[in-house]
């Protein structure tokens, strides 16, 4: 029943990935005194959302208002406003200030309300070509960079906001490689005894290979400000490092990947040891429209003993799960095992057509579901009684570039709810839709 119901959405919503891009129009170029070139541009964005149910926190469970019912939908729109100015200060010294402001339809309580929404995404300042090499330094508000496939490190930009952080990076970048380190400083405490949070990371990439890629990275936290709660049900810090690597590349018709990372730190009182992997293999046929078939499978480690002080749940960093688990948001690379089957065509450069479904379930049955938004536990059954499976979900998407500035991006997903769901309380199936334009000066 269910392959029918896949062609069925295919048809009917002509689904889908990404359009191959046109190349866009010279930013307008200014002149400013004593700088040698400035340019302006920015970017609004609006999203239309709706989703029934919004997520599947019980009643008073998880900070979820006892008030408010699991079937409880909801409907919003975004809209998102970015103007920047970079300039070109001399040979290889460059700044650039980027101010947004992120917002959401009818959030203030009158029409002269102003929360006051505009903020400062970037602003930094990067020398070029030191020591007469490619080698490039930073420092500032900068946007957090997109890594490797963004599973761990990503600026996900989906988000109405973006992820932002304050720090220096080096990057160095010969024709073969490519080098990044970042030393960032997450979240100030208020106080004088530097309770802060900071984030470290290093990440090269080798490209001596054509059409491959073989990286390694490592990322540290050091959040000291009691940002966590260990088993025994006491707030401590957290310090730990991720490391891995990654391949990926094409030959022929065929393009693979496979990434895998290892955890381990002090969760507040626990002791940390977790881990994660994804491998993906797809093939696109040589004939019109680029049609690609693509399976992949992920799996992040949970915990099977929530009382040992042993914390054996994977954390996913900055990741942006959006894209590979779902784009109703309701799953996230944490205690989970998941496979999707991807089908994409491009019946034009400006058009391309998309179709996932996911299946997902525990890895631990003792541990939590977690979602994207929230970042937490959505549902958990500690006896591990419960069906470990959480459900399946369809997405089918269509992105159109209708000029070089300006693009429109629609989608509609279902989430049918597993025996998880069902064996720990309410379970609607769900419903997510979303429209989506974009314009670029």
């Amino acid at each position: 029943m269910m392959p029918t119901v896949i062609l069925t959405l295919f048809v009917a919503t002509q689904a889908a990935p990404e359009p191959k891009p046109q190349e866009p129009k010279e930013a307008p170029v200014l002149r400013v005194p004593l700088v040698r070139k400035a340019s302006l541009g920015g970017q609004i964005r609006l999203r239309a959302e709706m989703k029934d149910p919004f997520d599947y926190r019980l009643p008073g469970t998880f900070g979820r208002p006892a008030a408010e019912d699991v079937k409880d939908g909801d409907e919003f729109v975004l809209l998102r406003a970015r103007l920047h100015v970079d300039l070109e200060l001399q040979e290889n010294l460059r700044a650039f200030v980027q101010i947004q402001d992120s917002r959401s339809f009818g959030e203030e309580a009158s029409v002269l309300g102003d929360l006051e929404s505009t903020d400062l995404h970037q602003g930094w300042v990067e020398a070029g070509r030191l020591f007469d090499e490619p080698l490039a330094l930073r420092a500032g508000r900068m946007e957090v960079p997109d890594l490797g496939d963004k599973r761990l490190i990503g600026s996900l930009d989906w988000h109405n906001i973006a992820r932002s952080w304050d720090g220096v990076s080096v990057t160095y970048a010969p024709p073969t490689f490519w080098g990044h380190g970042f030393a960032t400083l997450v979240n100030e405490d208020p106080g004088t005894n530097g309770r802060d949070q900071y984030f470290y990371g290093l990440y090269a990439s080798c490209r001596a290979v054509e059409k491959h890629e073989f990286d390694a990275y490592l990322f540290a936290r050091d959040f000291r400000n009691d940002p966590v709660t260990g088993e025994d049900g006491v707030a401590g810090d957290l310090t730990d490092f991720t490391f891995g690597a990654r391949v990926k590349g094409a030959i022929g018709g065929f393009d693979y990947g496979g990434e895998a990372a290892v955890q381990r730190g002090d969760y507040a009182t626990d002791r940390s040891s977790a881990d994660a992997f994804a491998l993906v293999l797809g093939y696109t046929f040589d004939c019109p429209c680029k049609p690609r078939i693509g399976v992949e499978l992920t799996r992040a480690s949970g915990d099977d003993d929530p009382t040992d002080e042993k914390r054996g749940t994977f954390d996913p960093l900055l990741s942006f799960g959006h894209a590979y688990h779902g784009y109703y948001d309701l799953v996230m690379w944490k205690n989970v095992r998941t496979l999707m089957i991807a089908l994409k065509a491009q019946p034009a450069d400006c058009l391309a057509l998309g179709l996932d479904t996911h299946f997902f379930r525990l890895d631990e049955d003792r541990d939590g579901w977690y979602s994207v938004p929230l970042g937490a536990t959505i549902r958990r059954d500690s006896t591990g009684s419960a069906d470990d499976e959480i459900g399946w979900e369809i997405d089918a998407h269509a992105k159109i570039n209708l000029s070089d500035r300006a693009e429109a991006w629609i989608g509609v997903s279902h989430f049918h709810a597993g025996e998880f769901v069902e064996d720990t309380g309410t379970s609607p199936d769900g419903m997510w839709v979303f429209a989506q334009t974009t314009f670029r000066f």
